[in-house]
């Protein structure tokens, strides 16, 4: 990930950029200052989540913020289509996530992990914190993406629990194998995707937020 982060960097912008490799519970040790705001992307659920708050919260400027970006559980389906501006249901089917999810038990022995029911809320956990209260922005997802056999499969692949790594040599084989599955699921050979809507919980440190 940071080689791809460098490699795509606006040439103007490379100096200007610190890459770092390290765990968020090492950010004592690792001496980079302290900050206006710090970002978790999709992220926050890898790390001992309390202890790293408080690590960020000691990281930031008095005034500073913590963002925790994430995706809420998507709410939106192919029969509400018509609710969001369109006449009709999407051109495409939407991705078959069941029949996915069989061919990766099929050749890895598990498919997507299941949420954790149990998980308390990150606006709730932050609130136990230094931090204490939590604004929360909701930025709503795309209704219209298109994508094609092999952007689903990249999409799936792009993922913790389908990492590339993970089928070794056999790779190209389980692509062609996912293919065969999808391939007669789409008369238009695309799909239609709905990822959820984007959550923002935004964390200020004691005083007025810049």
């Amino acid at each position: 990930m940071l080689r791809e982060a460098a490699r795509v960097a606006h040439p103007d912008n490379r100096k200007k950029v610190r890459w770092v490799l390290g765990r968020a519970e090492e950010i004592p040790d690792l001496g980079l200052g302290s900050f206006q705001a710090v970002t978790l992307a999709q992220s926050f659920h890898w790390t001992d989540k309390a202890p790293v708050a408080e690590i960020v919260y000691d990281a930031l400027d008095e005034g500073g913020s913590m963002l925790l970006i994430h995706h809420g559980a998507p709410a939106f389906a192919a029969s509400e289509f018509a609710t969001v501006g369109r006449t009709a249901a999407p051109p495409h089917p939407p991705i078959p996530h069941e029949v996915i999810d069989q061919v990766l038990v099929r050749w890895l022995g598990h498919g997507k992990p299941l949420p954790d029911p149990d998980r308390e809320p990150y606006s709730d956990l932050l609130g136990r914190t230094r931090f204490r209260k939590v604004e929360r922005l909701v930025l709503p997802g795309r209704r219209d993406l298109v994508r094609s056999i092999d952007q689903v499969i990249d999409k799936y692949l792009s993922t913790s629990f389908a990492v590339p790594e993970l089928f070794g040599t056999r790779l190209k084989e389980f692509r062609a194998d996912l293919s065969e599955e999808l391939r007669p699921l789409t008369d238009t050979g695309s799909f239609w995707d709905w990822p959820g809507d984007t959550e923002v919980l935004i964390a200020h440190k004691r005083g007025s937020p810049r």
